[in-house]
């Protein structure tokens, strides 16, 4: 059997970076896309520099060079996003605006572009990035929760349309990833109890199994 192929957007992140590494260790052929600039970070993959996919055009770019380079294309991750702390009463109104552009929009053009070619490939996977504050708001992080949350939404009515296609939808619900940017962000928080990168990889790497066809419009929770 051919080499299953993983597009993963974010894929220039420190997420994204882990996830496709550990993927082309897996055996998955591995495209990462990015607005930012590629860099090699030593295992193989097409990288795919300078594309926004959260403008529909760019996201159908995206997925035509992974089929036409890659042969197909088989998962799609959605681990784009951004995070913001700020109150309701007093936070900035476009914070809200700009999650929902970085954490849904592009998820949402992503894989409209990449279903048809999920469908061909008899077992497509779809696997959203999430997060836990997305179940239920909280102080000073109400305009990252609401954008999670609606991440959740989308995941939900995507598995049930597609129920009937081969292509199944999960989302994947991290507590604190441990990453760079969250430690800048909560200097003060202890890092001891937040979750890995492989730890997040580990679980969408589940998911995007050919033989986890029976599980979708799952939310699995990460670091609880």
């Amino acid at each position: 059997m051919s080499a299953r192929v993983m597009l993963i957007t974010g894929g220039f992140g420190g997420l994204g970076t882990r996830l496709g590494a550990l993927a082309a260790d897996a055996g998955y052929k591995v495209a990462l896309v990015g607005r930012s600039r590629a860099q090699d970070t030593g295992f193989p993959a097409l990288r795919l520099e300078g594309i926004d996919t959260g403008r529909p055009e760019e996201a159908r770019k995206a997925v035509d060079l992974v089929v036409e380079q890659l042969g197909g294309l088989d998962v799609l991750v959605n681990a784009t996003g951004d995070f913001t702390i700020g109150s309701v009463q007093d936070g900035n109104v476009e914070d809200w605006a700009r999650l929902y552009a970085a954490n849904v929009v592009p998820a949402v053009a992503a894989s409209q572009a990449a279903i048809p070619a999920l469908v061909a490939s008899g077992s497509g996977r779809i696997v959203n990035v999430g997060a836990a504050l997305g179940g239920q708001g909280a102080p000073f992080v109400g305009a990252a929760s609401a954008s999670k949350s609606a991440l959740a939404r989308m995941t939900e009515a995507a598995a049930a349309e597609l129920a009937e296609s081969g292509v199944t939808v999960n989302i994947v619900l991290p507590t604190i990833i441990d990453s760079p940017r969250n430690r800048q962000m909560m200097p003060d928080a202890d890092p001891a109890d937040w979750v890995s990168y492989e730890q997040v990889a580990g679980a969408i790497l589940s998911l995007a199994a050919p033989e986890a066809g029976d599980r979708t419009g799952q939310a699995i929770p990460i670091g609880f």
